[in-house]
Parts: C-alpha cells; structure tokens; sequence
C-alpha cells in the first residue's frame, strides 16, 4: 500500500472516531477514557447546565 493511500485511509477513519464521539455524551467520553464517575459527574452537570440556558 503506498503511504499516500495509508494517510487516506487514516483520516478517513479518524473522521468516523470524530463522528462517533461528537455524538457522545461528554459523560461518557469522560468513562470511556478511564475517568473516575465521580469526576465525569461533572461533565453531567455542565452540559445539563448549559442545555438549560
């Protein structure tokens, strides 16, 4: 495979983890990375907080 193709082929799925984790809750993305449930909880209210305004 020619490197042109293999960067092609990278930024078209970083375009897809892109999509998938603009469509997550922050939450989430927050668990998902290791954070800790308490600390993500935070996440959860801000977006909650900013959804409300």
């Amino acid at each position: 495979m020619s490197r042109l193709q293999a960067d092609v082929d990278a930024y078209q799925k970083r375009e897809g983890i892109d999509h998938e984790v603009d469509g997550m809750e922050r939450y989430r993305v927050c668990i998902d990375l290791g954070g800790l449930p308490d600390d993500c909880e935070q996440l959860r209210r801000m977006e909650e907080a900013a959804s409300a305004e």
